[in-house]
């Protein structure tokens, strides 16, 4: 099991913000990359390609970085092992990368239009919890048999203690 490496804002929300250089080199490009869990998919830039669809990714940018304010980027950009190189920036300009569902979503809006979905779920890992299942079947093989802590239980005592547990 392995210690959580992402931010509140990469686990919890899907996203990952960036905020470009105040003065950017020439032609105004610059990279950024993501630390995700997840690795980036990358199919297009253009939401008209048929290859768009393959992302799991949006990017959203804003003057502000207030929420309210972010727009989806669609102007070109490249992605190699993660870091994407957007072109054409403005100064100051503030970044999202927003995991999403391929139904889309919008970063900084209201609750039920933020881009969560099973992309945002397999970046949390599933080794945080499990299941209770697996808890009773842990203590059956730890615990119970010859020359172990319990000669022999059933299956159904385990589980009735188990959920009283809980």
């Amino acid at each position: 099991m392995g210690l959580i490496t992402e931010t509140n804002q990469q686990y919890y929300q899907g996203a990952q913000g960036f905020s470009s250089l105040a003065v950017l080199p020439t032609p105004n490009s610059q990279a950024f990359t993501a630390t995700f869990d997840t690795d980036l998919v990358f199919g297009s830039w253009n939401p008209s390609e048929a290859n768009y669809a393959l992302n799991n990714f949006k990017l959203y940018t804003s003057p502000s970085g207030i929420p309210g304010t972010y727009t989806e980027y669609v102007s070109a950009y490249t992605m190699v092992n993660n870091t994407i190189t957007l072109v054409g920036l403005q100064a100051d300009t503030k970044i999202v990368i927003q995991l999403k569902v391929l139904t889309g979503g919008k970063y900084g809006q209201s609750e039920s239009q933020k881009a969560y979905g099973q992309t945002v779920e397999d970046n949390y890992g599933n080794y945080s919890y499990i299941t209770l299942n697996e808890a009773i079947n842990n203590f059956l093989v730890a615990y119970v048999g010859k020359s172990k802590l319990i000669l022999d239980v059933k299956r159904t005592d385990v589980m009735f203690h188990a959920k009283r547990g809980l």
